[in-house]
């Protein structure tokens, strides 16, 4: 392995020396350091990579903002290599992260790319997001987490129909992208859950007693009757 630098993170990483020092740390196995000693310079935007190349994909910037009740997410990168793309992935903080969607990357560059996602499905209260990129050998590296703060009563309602039911449960209301729908008696306990991909399915309800329930989507709420 060796360093590389960039004046302002968005020009390409460049080749400085050899590490003068490689060791181990003898309190915390199996961390590695490097020392590179003598340089000329000292600022600017370091990373490692090996012989020839600084790590597949230098990102430089990934960000997130409210537009009316969707939020648009943008990532930059200063180069690639061998980078198959990005899988943007959601979660409301209960350290489970949703797929909302893939974004192909530009394979091997040298050149800044810009990429953007709109996540039409934004919960209300605060929603974190991160990239996972992917190589084209499958190995994979994950972006700091930008959160975004929602407006209640920013995001579509969320529509359970028909109420009362007696077996099948409509949900819609939702943007597009991956959803789990969770539902609760009224003891709070989770009785049911679905996974799916569109902006509207259908659940069969026809196994729960009798009552009253809500149903949670990635943060929005409703109740429906089950006959």
């Amino acid at each position: 392995m060796r360093f590389f630098r960039s004046i302002d993170n968005t020009t390409p990483f460049q080749p400085l020396g050899a590490p003068s020092t490689i060791g181990s740390s003898p309190s915390v196995v199996p961390v590695r350091y490097a020392t590179l000693n003598n340089l000329s310079v000292v600022n600017g935007y370091f990373t490692i990579g090996d012989n020839n190349n600084p790590l597949p994909v230098e990102l430089v910037a990934f960000t997130g903002q409210l537009e009316g009740s969707a939020v648009r997410l943008d990532w930059a990168t200063a180069s690639e290599k061998n980078n198959k793309g990005f899988e943007v992935q959601r979660s409301t903080g209960d350290d489970q992260w949703f797929p909302l969607g893939f974004v192909d990357g530009h394979g091997s560059t040298s050149q800044r790319n810009a990429y953007t996602l709109v996540d039409a499905n934004a919960p209300e209260g605060k929603a974190y997001y991160r990239l996972r990129q992917i190589d084209n050998d499958g190995s994979e590296n994950f972006s700091p987490v930008v959160t975004i703060a929602v407006p209640a009563g920013n995001a579509p309602a969320l529509v359970l129909s028909p109420v009362p039911t007696p077996d099948v449960l409509n949900i819609s209301g939702l943007g597009s992208g991956a959803h789990v729908a969770e539902v609760y008696d009224m003891m709070g306990k989770r009785v049911l859950t679905h996974s799916f991909n569109d902006q509207t399915t259908s659940v069969s309800v026809a196994n729960l007693p009798s009552g009253l329930y809500v149903v949670q989507v990635q943060g929005k709420k409703s109740k429906f009757v089950k006959q």
